[in-house]
């Protein structure tokens, strides 16, 4: 085996096509890309999960699981997110998306109950992070 298959297969096969790297400056890109998709973290990658499992990637998804802001910044996780009640409602599946969205997400600004709780307001059980009720 010669050094360049060698080196490709260590390089994550969607690499080439991740549009997550339009969004970075040349260094921040060659850190993730070092450490994912060339490195030994390339299995761990977030968008890589998903897209082998067939699922939609997000643009903003980092390998690493949080989401960039419009911004640039990093998303980081919504404060109350271990004590929200909502979950217990969901199955694992549906949990996550919403969570993915809302609570680590771009969306993280957004979400109903957490404008409720900083406002030091009661949250009904079953408002959704979209402002919307379940079950209506």
């Amino acid at each position: 085996m010669t050094n360049q298959s060698q080196d490709t297969e260590h390089v994550c096969v969607y690499l080439k096509h991740c549009v997550v790297w339009k969004r970075f400056n040349t260094n921040s890109k060659f850190f993730w890309i070092k450490s994912y998709c060339q490195g030994s973290r390339r299995d761990e990658c977030a968008r890589k999960q998903l897209k082998i499992k067939n699922k939609f990637v997000p643009d903003e998804l980092l390998p690493n699981g949080a989401y960039l802001t419009h911004d640039g910044g990093e998303v980081s996780e919504c404060e109350y997110l271990a004590n929200c009640s909502i979950w217990k409602k969901f199955d694992a599946n549906n949990k996550m998306t919403w969570i993915k969205a809302y609570c680590q997400g771009p969306k993280i600004s957004e979400c109903a109950r957490k404008r409720l709780l900083a406002a030091g307001e009661n949250v009904p059980e079953n408002l959704l992070p979209n402002g919307k009720t379940l079950g209506s």
